[in-house]
């Protein structure tokens, strides 16, 4: 069953309240991290756009809102999906709320896999790589965007877009390090054995959609983008 509101179904999650607040968490800096109009655009979309900066807007407000509990990121995420929701094609609308229920899942996922760390277990490599992959699962929404609203449908367009987006991932977790640390949020290098670790998982993942899929060239180029910027902030 799609997902309609977002008030209710978030409170239904039962997240845990952060032990620490993240200080560097505002509108602006949610705003910033909204990269996939730009991938859509040079992929040849034209009335997509629009609808991939409103849902990544919404995603990303959600996220904000696990960390801070700031009712007003809550609020702000209720209103660009429900301006979504009205301006897609009434045929659009239940493929797109399939898909903000399947990433909701994520939250959940993430605090377990943050319990489980701080039991002290180790994550395996399949594991993390999981974890990575299930984080990005917004990019589902916005290659179905794409899909529906422009009729963009390369082969393996989604596959692509969620290793673009794991490597973006990546790289905002190394930037992120020192204040996940401080608050508990998820973050892969807190869970993994080393800096190596995650450099062997983003280039597993390049290489298993550039060495096995057809994938079209802005998107190819997108996913080397992010892997270099990986290696340029990963510590040695």
């Amino acid at each position: 069953m799609g997902l309609i509101h977002l008030h209710q179904a978030f409170r239904l999650l039962n997240l845990k309240v952060p032990e620490q607040v993240a200080s560097d968490i505002s509108l602006r800096s949610i705003r910033e991290k909204i990269t996939n109009p730009a991938l859509a655009q040079a992929l040849g979309a034209r009335k997509s756009p629009s609808a991939i900066r409103l849902a990544e807007w919404c995603v990303n407000l959600l996220d904000s809102y696990s960390e801070s509990k700031n009712e007003t990121y809550l609020d702000r995420a209720d209103v660009c999906y429900q301006k979504l929701l009205r301006s897609l094609p009434p045929k659009s609308r239940p493929i797109i709320t399939d898909a903000m229920a399947t990433m909701f899942n994520f939250f959940v996922f993430e605090q377990f896999v943050v319990e489980r760390h701080r039991r002290g277990d180790r994550l395996s490599r399949a594991e993390l790589t999981e974890y990575l992959l299930r984080r990005g699962s917004d990019s589902i929404l916005y290659g179905l965007l794409l899909q529906e609203l422009d009729g963009i449908n390369h082969p393996h367009l989604i596959s692509g877009m969620r290793v673009r987006q794991a490597l973006w991932d990546i790289a905002d977790d190394i930037l992120d390090l020192d204040e996940d640390r401080r608050t508990g949020k998820g973050n892969l290098l807190i869970f993994s054995s080393s800096p190596r670790e995650i450099w062997v998982i983003a280039e597993g993942l390049r290489h298993g959609v550039i060495d096995h899929f057809s994938i079209n060239h802005p998107l190819y180029l997108a996913i080397n983008k992010e892997l270099d910027r990986v290696g340029e902030l990963l510590p040695s």
